[in-house]
């Protein structure tokens, strides 16, 4: 084992004097912008080794099972076009980190496993992070990754082989900024749309207490705001195939249908707080089966019985002109659904307000 990691060790520093030449590639002057993510540094104190992840269920994960938080160690885009690739050594348990392609097709094809994507490196080009050698490990953790100069110091004292920079952060003062303002979530975005109407109901409606502002499995999360959009066009797709006209989408009908679904996750009925007509479908991978083909069966042998056919009617119901969805994952049956309507006014086509919506999202998210 101890011959193989040596083998694949020293391909590694071949490779990187070689190409960490043209591992940083220029990049004209941009903003980063779809969001910022805090990227976590852990220490595992039985290999040595460090691993930077930025995903909390992956870091609250490695804790549990004994590794040693150490902090943020730097903010990555949420998006950028130098994607940072992470690799695993199933010999040895070793995770190393880079953004060159070449690199990273010559270490899967001495037998590294392929990750995918770990992060983005900046554009902007701001905050450095230094990668470093240990030419005498003999298990995991043979490189490390740092943005403190004193660490990278400290360990070239120590005999570790300065290797340049690996990729780029972003400056955490902006970074912070963009990750508050995702936390915030769909008010965020009523906030910036100037939306009072949608603020004032996530903010002060009957069932307020059932909503946790932009936490990841609420309906108000950004992420769940935009799976919401799809199930707009699903509903549309089918009134299409009717003849009948797209519903529209407002900020309003989406904070209606968002503190609904967060209610209705734990109360198990439709809330009636907003004179809205509602489908409501708990635990479902896919409502509209649920709402409309199965209950269209019924209304097609005759059951018009509100009780037994209501979502089907509201679904084609050509009177409503606009609507709201929301979704969210938690409560009793760990998933809710939610559409709303209501007739008379109208709002935004539905590609209007994804284009609205969606400039929002990859500025922050």
């Amino acid at each position: 084992m101890r011959f193989l990691k040596k083998i694949i060790l020293g391909s590694l520093l071949f490779i990187s004097s070689l190409l960490l030449s043209f591992a940083i590639s220029d990049t004209a002057d941009a903003a980063d912008s779809h969001g910022a993510v805090r990227m976590y540094r852990l220490y595992n104190p039985n290999s040595g080794e460090h691993f930077f992840t930025g995903n909390v269920s992956e870091k609250n994960n490695l804790v549990a099972i004994g590794w040693n938080y150490e902090d943020i160690a730097w903010y990555a885009p949420g998006y950028s076009f130098v994607p940072v690739y992470r690799l695993y050594n199933p010999n040895n348990g070793d995770h190393h980190y880079t953004m060159n392609a070449d690199e990273r097709a010559f270490l899967i094809g001495i037998g590294w496993s392929d990750e995918g994507i770990g992060w983005y490196s900046s554009e902007a080009e701001v905050v450095p992070l230094f990668r470093l050698y240990n030419p005498n490990a003999q298990g995991a953790g043979a490189h490390h990754y740092t943005i403190s100069e004193e660490e990278r110091d400290i360990l070239d004292e120590l005999g570790w082989n300065p290797e340049g920079k690996g990729w780029y952060g972003m400056d955490k003062e902006s970074a912070e900024a963009l990750i508050r303002q995702a936390e915030k979530g769909s008010l965020g975005f009523f906030e910036e749309m100037g939306s009072t109407e949608a603020v004032n109901v996530l903010k002060n409606s009957s069932y307020r207490a059932y909503t946790e502002i932009g936490a990841v499995n609420d309906a108000t999360s950004l992420d769940n705001m935009k799976a919401a959009l799809d199930m707009i066009d699903d509903c549309n797709l089918i009134r299409a195939n009717l003849g009948l006209s797209p519903l529209t989408v407002t900020d309003y009908m989406m904070a209606v249908a968002q503190s609904n679904a967060n209610a209705s996750a734990y109360i198990l009925t439709s809330t009636q707080q907003y004179n809205v007509a509602e489908n409501v479908a708990w635990a479902s991978s896919d409502p509209f089966r649920v709402w409309y083909v199965n209950e269209k069966r019924l209304y097609d042998t005759g059951t018009t019985d509100f009780q037994k056919t209501g979502h089907y009617q509201n679904i084609v119901n050509t009177s409503f002109t606009v609507t709201g969805y929301a979704v969210n994952n938690y409560g009793v049956y760990k998933k809710t659904d939610v559409q709303v309507f209501q007739y008379r006014t109208k709002g935004y086509s539905a590609d209007e307000y994804r284009a609205r919506f969606m400039k929002y999202y990859n500025n922050y998210r």
